[in-house]
């Protein structure tokens, strides 16, 4: 008995088949909702192995001081416990200075310097000797009113930190050139206070610019973890800053190009956790928020520097105008209507924060406590929640991808219908 589905008969019905196949994923695709999928944004991936990444609430957390900072109590307790101790005597130093005894720390580090000279100890084993040395003299440079001398020591200063990054170029993962840049800009606007009216102190243009959104990566290929060359690979796609039109010409500082945003965030980060906020510092981070899109932090960041200014530049001109910048910057954002209310309860909380932290901290010597005793701020831990910021997902591009596996089944399903309907058609002629 002959076959009903001759060659022609099945070819009609394959056709049909491949047209309920297109019709089924096509009306798959538009009835099903998509799916948005978080992929990692190539910032987390730290410049050198092993080093720091960006995390944008690290950001949040110095523009809000929520983070530990020591007190006085704690630097009295490291000058009486490194006051016969050889090994000691940069940590005794640094206390010194922090608690604004910089002579002393200086001829003391001088000795040390030239001790350490005496025994040929001068390359990378130096290290620490130069950019301790040299970040307190930039310190006292800054702590006292602007005058040749204590220009002529920030100029020391700076040269001893660059002595500093040129025997140990990776130090601090790199991050030490950004203390460097932060030193020659606060030199280069006392001598030029013009300069910080029209850049901040990586070169990005204190005026109206185009504001782009942050680099991205391919969607498809998270991290490896692993600090590969595809991921070093990726971080081309982070977006640049800094060294921007006039800036090469104008200034003449460390930093000569434009660079991966995290770079100078990080090492912004890490100096205002060392050595407290500052407008210049907290203007940069505005600064380079908004070219990244984080007009939220951007905003928080140029509010923190119109607080700052009155500490540190003296020059009333000179702040009014950098006041006058950041409220114009202010009101071209969008942002949540609470950021204002939320940006001062958030650094109410911070400053509270580290205020307890210091007197816990006074309270445990006063009680016998080594600073570097076993669960020595245990107590202080359990006490509140982590004052850290968890990150969130502004460190990740979001993608709506559709569901291909539920269109694959819509588009098979439409190729069963089809074809058997054709098959029906075709069979009962």
């Amino acid at each position: 008995m002959p076959s009903i589905l001759t060659d022609r008969r099945i070819g009609a019905i394959a056709g049909w088949a491949m047209l309920g196949l297109v019709a089924g994923a096509v009306f798959g695709g538009a009835v099903l909702p998509k799916l948005t999928y978080y992929y990692p944004l190539p910032h987390q991936i730290p410049k050198l192995a092993g080093g720091a990444s960006l995390r944008l609430a690290m950001v949040h957390d110095v523009l809000h001081d929520r983070f530990p900072r020591h007190g006085p109590a704690y630097y009295r307790e490291q000058l009486r416990a490194n006051k016969f101790v050889p090994e000691g005597i940069e940590d005794y130093c640094i206390a010194l200075d922090a608690l604004g005894e910089h002579h002393e720390a200086i001829r003391l580090m001088r000795l040390h310097l030239k001790d350490r000279t005496v025994r040929g100890d001068t390359g990378a084993k130096a290290y620490t000797t130069y950019a301790n040395l040299g970040t307190i003299l930039v310190h006292k440079a800054l702590a006292q009113s602007d005058s040749p001398a204590s220009r002529e020591e920030l100029r020391e200063g700076i040269g001893l930190l660059k002595k500093a990054i040129e025997v140990q170029p990776d130090a601090h993962f790199g991050r030490a050139i950004w203390h460097v840049a932060f030193a020659d800009f606060q030199l280069a606007a006392l001598e030029n206070p013009k300069l910080a009216l029209k850049f901040d102190m990586i070169g990005n243009r204190l005026e109206a610019f185009d504001r782009p959104t942050s680099g991205t990566m391919a969607r498809h290929h998270p991290l490896t973890g692993r600090h590969t060359e595809e991921d070093m690979r990726r971080r081309e796609s982070i977006t640049r800053i800094g060294a921007e039109d006039g800036w090469a010409e104008e200034a003449k500082l460390s930093v000569k190009e434009r660079v991966p945003f995290d770079e100078p965030v990080l090492g912004i980060v890490g100096i205002w956790r060392q050595d407290g906020a500052h407008p210049y510092l907290a203007i940069t981070l505005g600064n380079i928020m908004v070219r990244v899109g984080q007009l939220d932090l951007a905003w928080c960041a140029y509010q923190r520097a119109q607080i700052e200014m009155d500490r540190f530049i003296a020059d009333t001109s000179v702040r009014a105008e950098l006041a006058g910048y950041c409220r114009s910057q202010q009101r071209e954002m969008r942002v949540d209507q609470d950021v204002p209310q939320r940006f001062e309860a958030e650094l109410k909380y911070g400053k509270n924060y580290q205020m307890d932290f210091q007197t816990f901290e006074e309270n445990q010597f006063k009680r016998g406590w080594l600073a570097d005793g076993v669960d020595f701020y245990k107590d202080f831990d359990e006490s509140r929640p982590p004052i850290a910021t968890l990150p969130g997902r502004e460190d990740f591009a979001a993608v709506d991808e559709p569901q291909l596996l539920l269109i694959l089944g819509f588009a098979l399903c439409g190729a069963g219908l089809f074809a058997m309907s054709a098959a029906w058609l075709v069979t009962s002629k």
